[in-house]
């Protein structure tokens, strides 16, 4: 076998292989933000729609299109001692007629449920809990109300916690650009608009940890706006907002102390809440009860004391665009790690 005969060969082989690998890579359902593993009611309706049309309608469509296509292609291809043109046609009324009522007898099926799933979704469920959700640059905020209070309101940043079984009515809006709220195992997409409010319902059937993220592109970090979804059953739910309605409890010895004096001594309180202290800023996330929480920089790093001290040092490094500035230089190491101990002890 000569050279260009083992070239034409391994192009064949290349251009054989590469669609099968690129349709292997998307054979896997179990994945965190896979809108195939449904986990919630919302999620369940929007696959008892999507699979039967894809199975029924889509696939089959396909196979006939691309049949017919292959056929012509191969059938009438161009042959040697076969130059001249074949004879065209120009029109066919019967294909015409066929081709026009055919589609739109099947979409004409296929938009029955899907409006009618449409149309459930959009209503407002019975007795739902109501979170209101806003995006920031490039973050979430997540409201609930006091349940000691009505009047007041709960702040969590990048994690929302819901009970199991019961159905969480969400009001999303923006504070800023265009973001567009989704959690692929529990529902589908809301867009979070500035100036106007958007709502979404979803539950969650079992517990878990369920991973959301922005799925409108909105500048340099749009990539890593994430947030999770924590489920666990209710008694752990009420007890779990009860503790977060809680004002955070200032230390009075070691490193913590030291670090609250810094942070409160610094710009960190003209954009961070701490409720209880004189930390009232509403531009960042608020760090109540940080150290609770799973991660720091929405689902950025994984909520260690060492990961808040390179983040204090320089929060452009793991988020670029970050509004937060580098304190690497402006405060001494002693006094950021003091920081990252006093907010590690908000639980």
């Amino acid at each position: 076998m000569g050279a260009p005969a083992r070239l034409r060969l391994l192009l064949r082989t290349v251009t054989l292989a590469a669609p099968a690998l690129a349709l292997a890579s998307a054979c896997r359902t179990e994945s965190p933000l896979s809108t195939l593993t449904d986990r919630g009611e919302v999620s369940e309706r929007i696959n008892g729609l999507f699979f039967p049309v894809f199975w029924f309608a889509v696939v089959p469509i396909f196979i006939v299109v691309e049949g017919l296509l292959l056929y012509a292609v191969l059938r009438y291809r161009q042959r040697p001692g076969r130059e001249a043109l074949p004879q065209q046609v120009h029109g066919n009324t019967r294909l015409e007629v066929g081709w026009t009522i055919v589609p739109s007898l099947i979409l004409a099926v296929i938009a029955i449920p899907t409006i009618s799933t449409i149309v459930d979704l959009a209503r407002k469920p019975d007795n739902p809990l109501e979170v209101r959700v806003i995006a920031h640059q490039w973050w979430w905020e997540f409201q609930y109300r006091d349940p000691s209070d009505p009047n007041k309101s709960v702040y969590v940043a990048n994690e929302m916690h819901i009970p199991v079984g019961r159905k969480i009515y969400a009001t999303v809006e923006s504070v800023d650009v265009i973001h567009s709220f989704w959690v692929p195992n529990l529902a589908g997409k809301i867009d979070a608009v500035p100036g106007k409010q958007n709502h979404i319902w979803f539950d969650a059937k079992q517990p878990g940890v369920y991973q959301g993220q922005c799925a409108e592109f909105c500048l340099d970090s749009h990539a890593l706006m994430r947030f999770v979804v924590i489920a666990r059953p209710e008694n752990e739910f009420n007890q779990w907002l009860r503790d977060q309605a809680q004002r955070a409890r200032t230390p009075t010895t070691g490193s913590a102390a030291r670090g609250f004096e810094v942070f409160m001594g610094n710009a960190c309180i003209a954009c961070h809440a701490i409720e209880g202290t004189n930390a009232q800023g509403r531009t960042a996330p608020n760090l109540t009860h940080f150290g609770s929480r799973l991660t720091l920089g929405a689902n950025r790093l994984e909520n260690t004391p060492e990961n808040v001290v390179r983040w204090i040092k320089n929060p452009q490094a793991f988020k670029p665009g970050a509004k937060m500035p580098a304190w690497e230089g402006v405060l001494s190491d002693e006094d950021i790690k003091a920081i990252a101990d006093y907010l590690e002890s908000l639980k």
